[in-house]
């Protein structure tokens, strides 16, 4: 099960971002106007809650005295230099890069929301309940026909079908 967010979503959210949040560093507008216009580059963007689980990020956030600031990491490499970031995303475009933008309002900016993509593990343990919660579902069904089957074979007298049911039902049951 893939949970993605659409190029057609980043590109909305990105506007919305760069017209809403008044960003001081032109090169801060120039990076997000790349990545607008530059399908590839944006479809390796993830955009995330905490980029600590991840290998090659961005952090981009505002701060009091300093304004929007920027820090981009790849591995144990920290810099905020902008320019350094997009030409890794130019030479590595096979690479996905996570960003992770704190700003006043990220929380309740819904438009943000809708980009933000679930952490891998949380994927797996959607993916693990969804499975776990159709099967159990599955059993349910198979145990509520095969009563009401022994139930019409009370109703009939026909015992060969109530042993045939009360066993396959006993089966399910231990399973």
């Amino acid at each position: 099960m893939e949970l993605s967010v659409s190029l057609e979503e980043k590109k909305k959210f990105l506007q919305w971002f760069l017209n809403y949040q008044l960003l001081e560093t032109c090169e801060i507008n120039w990076f997000l106007d790349q990545l607008l216009e530059n399908d590839t580059l944006l479809s390796r963007i993830h955009f995330v809650e905490r980029l600590s689980n991840h290998h090659k990020g961005i952090w981009m956030g505002k701060e009091q005295s300093h304004g929007f600031s920027f820090l981009f990491t790849k591995g144990k490499i920290k810099t905020e230099d902008i320019y350094t970031a997009y030409h890794d995303l130019q030479l590595h475009p096979e690479e996905p890069l996570f960003i992770q933008l704190d700003f006043q309002e990220s929380v309740n900016a819904e438009i943000y929301q809708t980009v933000i993509e679930p952490e891998p593990d949380f994927k797996q343990q959607l993916q693990e309940h969804t499975t776990k919660f159709l099967n159990e579902l599955l059993l349910k069904g198979k145990c509520d026909l095969l009563k009401a089957s022994i139930d019409k074979a009370l109703v009939t007298g026909n015992i060969t079908d109530f042993k045939k049911y009360a066993h396959q039902l006993n089966e399910l049951s231990e399973v």
